[in-house]
C-alpha cells in the first residue's frame, strides 16, 4: 500500500504542530503530588514514590491519547487514499470488462471431433451456448464459452465491450449483460478477414483511455479487466508492437488494467493444408490451356487426394499426394479447351483433418473473349470507296491495325469511317481510336469527350503531314487530348528517331512488355531499332504527361514526346506523335513484331487488361469491381456467393461510377463469388482466399505476452476458474480512508474520556 494525494501537504503541517500541543499543556498545568501529614516518616516517602509515578504514568498515557486524537482528525480532514491490491473492500461491485475474442481461422480448429463426448466442463459452456450437441468442438467454441461463463459472474452494472478481430465497426461499452451475452452467441465461426490481437488491444487500450469521460460528477472509476481469448498462434501476436501498445497501456488513467489471456489452443496441433496456388495471367487467351501449380504441406506423414473441379464439373479429377514433416508436396494442374468467359476453379483435399479451412482453394479467372473496342478511320473518296462502300475502304485503311488486335484474340476491332461518328453507339465499345485522321469534324471532339466523360478510353493517332491541325486546336480537342498538337517535325535525311530505350519507366504499365524485351534482347534495339523519320512536336504541357520520349535531344527535358497520357473526365486518352496506319514509308514500325505490340499494348493498357489484373484476393482486401461501359446510372447488379447477405446482394451502379468497392468488412468469407447484371447478359466475379499463414499453427512463446500482460496473466482453457479467483488479488483501486479514520477518532476519543474520569474522579469522603 502506498499514501497518495499531495494536495493536502498544508494540513498535515499544520496537524504536525498541534500536535505538541498537549505537551505544552502538560507542563504548564501538571500537578504536584499531594503532602501527606502522616507520622510514620519512611512510610511517607514510600507514598510519595508510589504517588508520584501513578501520576507520571496515567498522564503519559492521556497524553498519547490526545496527541492520538490530534493527529487522527488532521489526518482525517487531508481525506487520505490508498491503493489497495484487494479485488473489492466494498463487496463485489460493478467493474470495466473489455474482451477481445479471436476469430480468426485457426480458431476453427477441432479440439473435439464429436461434441457428444464433450467434458463436464465444455458440456455447462455449450449449454450457455444454447447450441445443438452435435459437430465438432472448436477453439472458437471453447473461447465463447468461456466469455459466456464470465459474463454469467460479472456483477450487475458492469460495463462490457466485446472486441472482434474481425469487426471493422466502433466498439462501445454495454451494460445489458443479457444483450452482450447473446452477442457472443451469435458469433458462429471464424472469419477469414480477422485480424491479429495485437490490431485488437490498439482498439482496447484506446477504449479504456477514454471511459471516465463517461462517469458522472464524484463517481469513482470502476475496476478494469481486458481479457484476450486466442489459441496463441504466432500470426495471431504481432511481437513488433508490445513496445508501442505497452505506451498505449501506460497511458490509461488509473485504476490500472488487470491483464488476462485465456489460451484456448492446443499444445500439439496436427495439420494438412493446401498452402500456395500460382497461376498467371489470370485472363488467359482463348488458345492457351490454364496451367496452376499447388503446393500441400502437412504436419504428419499422410496419404490423401487432391480434388480439381472447374464449374463444379462432376467427377474432379483426382490426384494422389502424400506430404510430410518437411516435404511439401507440389503438382501442376491443366485445364484446356475451356470457353470464353468467366470461370470458378475450386481445390480440396478428399479427408479434412482438424483444421477444415485449409483444405479447399478457390480461384476465378477468365478466358479472354474479345472485347468490342473502335477504330475511327478517313475513308477514300477513290472510285473503289464510292463502288463498294466508305466501310471496306476504311477496312483497307486500318488494316495494319485491326490485323495487330485480331492477332492476340482478346479485342474485336470494329473499323468505321469517320463520317458515320455520329450513327455509332459508342458506349458498346470498350475502347475507341481515332486513327490518323487529317480532318476531323469540330463535333467529333464533342462525342469524344461525353464518352471520356462516362468512362470510355480514347487513343488518339495523327495523321502525317496533310494533316490539319488546326482541327486539334478546337476547345474541346484541348480538354482531351495530353498535348496539343503543334507542328510537324521532319528529320533530315539519313537520320532517325527512336524510343529513350534506356528510360522506359516501371510505372507504366504500357511499356512493360517493351521494357522487358529490351532487357532480355539488348541487340535488337541497337541493331534494327525501331524509328521514325518525322513526328508531330506538341505544346508544351505538365511533365507526368509524357509515358515515353524520342532520343532526339541530349537533355531529356527536352526531347520530344513520343506517347502522352491523361486522365479525362472519369476516361482516359492516350495520344501518340506519329503516324499509325499506311505510312510505312515514314517509319518501319510494322517491319517487326513492335507495331503489333505497339497497337495491342496501347488498347490493353487503357482497357485494364494487364496480365496483373486481379481476379484473386486475400480476405481483408479490397474488391474492385469494374462496371461494364454500356451499365448506366441506377442500373441494378446482383452479388452471389457464401455469406453474401440479402442486403449486399443487390448492388445498384450509382451515376458516373467505374467501380464498385467491396472493403474489407466484406469480403470476410472464403469461396468464389459471381457479380451479374439484371438481365444476365454481363457477368464478372472474384474469389477470396484465406491468408495463408493462418495454417501456421506454432504456438507463441508466452514470454511474448508476458511482456505486455505481466506475470502469472495466462490461463489454461481447460481449467475452470471462477472469475474471482482469477482476479483474486489483481485489482489495484483507490480506497478512500477518511471513513476508516472517523470511527478510530470516536474509539480513541471514548477512551480517552473514559481514563480521563477514571484518572481524575474524586473519592467520596466517608461521612
Amino acid at each position: 500500500m502506498s499514501l497518495f494525494a499531495i494536495a493536502g501537504l498544508p494540513i498535515l503541517i499544520a496537524g504536525g504542530a498541534l500536535v505538541g500541543l498537549p505537551i505544552l499543556l502538560h507542563l504548564i498545568m501538571r500537578q504536584e503530588p499531594k503532602r501527606l501529614p502522616f507520622p510514620a516518616f519512611r512510610f511517607l516517602k514510600l507514598q510519595k514514590r508510589i504517588n508520584q509515578r501513578k501520576i507520571r504514568l496515567r498522564h503519559l498515557l492521556l497524553l498519547l491519547l490526545r496527541m492520538a486524537l490530534i493527529a487522527l482528525i488532521c489526518l482525517s480532514l487531508f481525506q487520505p487514499t490508498i491503493i489497495s491490491d484487494g479485488f473489492s473492500l466494498r463487496g463485489k461491485g460493478p467493474i470495466t470488462v473489455v474482451i477481445i475474442l479471436d476469430t480468426s481461422p485457426s480458431m476453427g480448429y477441432n479440439l473435439t471431433a464429436d461434441r457428444a463426448g464433450l467434458t463436464e466442463a465444455r458440456q455447462r459452456r455449450l449449454k450457455l451456448l444454447d447450441e445443438p450437441a452435435q459437430g465438432a468442438w472448436t477453439a472458437l467454441d471453447e473461447a465463447r464459452g468461456q466469455i459466456i461463463e464470465m459474463l454469467e459472474e460479472l456483477p450487475n452494472g458492469s460495463r462490457v465491450a466485446i472486441i472482434d478481430t474481425a469487426d471493422r465497426s466502433e466498439v462501445t461499452f454495454d451494460e445489458d449483460l443479457p444483450r452482450v451475452r447473446q452477442r457472443v452467441r451469435d458469433i458462429k465461426k471464424p472469419r477469414a478477414n480477422s485480424q491479429p490481437v495485437t490490431r485488437a488491444l490498439e482498439s482496447a487500450y484506446t477504449l479504456l483511455a477514454r471511459i471516465d469521460a463517461e462517469l458522472e460528477p464524484g463517481q469513482e472509476p470502476y475496476p478494469r479487466l481486458l481479457a484476450v481469448f486466442s489459441d496463441r498462434t504466432v500470426t495471431s501476436w504481432d511481437a513488433n508492437r508490445v513496445a508501442e501498445l505497452a505506451s498505449m497501456r501506460d497511458r490509461v488513467p488509473p485504476p490500472s488494467v488487470y491483464h488476462m489471456y485465456v489460451d484456448v489452443g492446443t499444445d500439439k496441433p496436427v495439420n494438412t493444408a493446401i498452402t500456395a496456388v500460382e497461376f498467371k495471367p489470370q485472363i488467359i487467351p482463348a488458345n492457351q490451356p490454364l496451367l496452376i501449380n499447388v503446393t500441400i504441406e502437412s504436419t504428419n506423414t499422410t496419404d490423401n487426394i487432391l480434388l480439381f473441379s472447374v464449374d463444379g464439373e462432376d467427377p474432379p479429377q483426382r490426384i494422389p499426394v502424400n506430404p510430410g514433416p518437411d516435404r511439401p508436396i507440389s503438382r501442376q494442374l491443366r485445364k484446356e479447351n475451356l470457353k470464353p468467359g468467366l470461370h470458378h476453379a475450386k481445390l480440396s483435399l478428399l479427408n479434412n483433418d482438424l483444421l477444415p479451412f485449409d483444405n479447399e482453394k478457390f480461384l476465378t479467372f477468365r478466358i479472354r473473349e474479345p472485347r468490342n473496342v473502335l477504330a475511327l478511320v478517313n475513308a477514300s473518296d477513290s472510285l473503289f470507296s464510292r463502288w463498294f462502300g466508305s466501310r471496306q475502304s476504311a477496312l483497307a485503311a486500318a488494316g495494319k491495325w485491326k490485323d495487330a488486335l485480331d492477332a492476340f484474340g482478346w479485342y474485336a476491332c470494329d473499323v468505321r469511317s469517320v463520317a458515320e461518328y455520329d450513327r455509332i453507339d459508342w458506349t458498346k465499345y470498350e475502347q475507341v481510336t481515332l486513327l490518323s485522321l487529317a480532318n476531323p469534324p469540330r463535333e467529333l471532339w464533342l462525342k469524344a469527350k461525353e464518352y471520356l466523360q462516362n468512362g470510355g478510353r480514347l487513343i488518339v493517332v495523327p495523321a502525317g503531314p496533310e494533316m490539319k491541325v488546326d482541327t486539334y486546336k478546337t476547345e474541346a480537342a484541348r480538354e482531351i487530348l495530353p498535348r496539343v498538337f503543334d507542328r510537324w517535325f521532319s528529320l533530315p535525311s539519313g537520320e532517325y528517331a527512336t524510343w529513350t530505350w534506356n528510360a522506359l519507366s516501371t510505372q507504366r504499365p504500357f511499356l512493360t512488355v517493351f521494357r522487358q524485351y529490351h532487357e532480355a534482347q539488348p541487340g535488337f534495339f541497337e541493331n534494327t531499332p525501331p524509328y521514325t523519320q518525322g513526328f508531330w512536336k506538341v505544346e508544351d504541357g505538365p511533365k507526368d504527361r509524357v509515358i515515353v520520349s524520342y532520343n532526339d535531344a541530349p537533355d531529356p527535358d527536352q526531347r520530344s514526346p513520343a506517347v502522352l497520357e491523361r486522365n479525362s473526365g472519369r476516361g482516359r486518352v492516350m495520344q501518340f506523335t506519329v503516324p499509325l496506319a499506311n505510312y510505312g514509308q515514314l517509319h518501319n514500325y510494322a517491319a517487326s513484331w513492335f507495331y503489333m505490340g505497339l497497337a495491342f499494348e496501347a488498347v490493353r493498357a487503357l482497357t485494364g487488361d494487364s496480365e496483373d489484373q486481379l481476379f484473386n484476393f486475400t480476405a481483408g482486401q479490397n474488391v474492385l469491381i469494374k462496371w461494364p461501359v454500356e451499365a448506366k446510372g441506377g442500373t441494378t447488379f446482383y452479388l452471389s456467393g457464401p455469406d453474401v447477405s440479402a442486403t449486399d446482394a443487390t448492388i445498384r451502379r450509382e451515376e458516373g461510377q467505374s467501380f464498385q468497392r467491396l472493403g474489407p468488412e466484406k469480403t470476410g468469407t472464403a469461396g468464389n463469388f459471381t457479380v451479374q447484371s439484371e438481365d444476365g447478359k454481363w457477368t464478372d466475379g472474384f474469389s477470396i482466399q484465406v491468408p495463408v499463414e493462418e495454417s501456421n499453427l506454432e504456438r507463441l512463446p508466452p514470454e511474448s505476452i508476458q511482456e505486455l500482460f505481466g506475470p502469472d496473466s495466462i490461463f489454461a482453457a481447460d481449467k475452470k476458474l471462477g472469475l474471482d479467483q482469477m482476479l483474486s488479488g489483481k485489482f489495484t483501486q483507490p480506497i478512500e480512508l477518511f471513513p476508516f479514520l472517523m470511527i478510530l477518532l470516536l474509539i480513541v476519543l471514548a477512551v480517552e474520556n473514559l481514563l480521563a474520569n477514571r484518572f481524575y474522579r474524586k473519592k467520596r469522603v466517608a461521612g
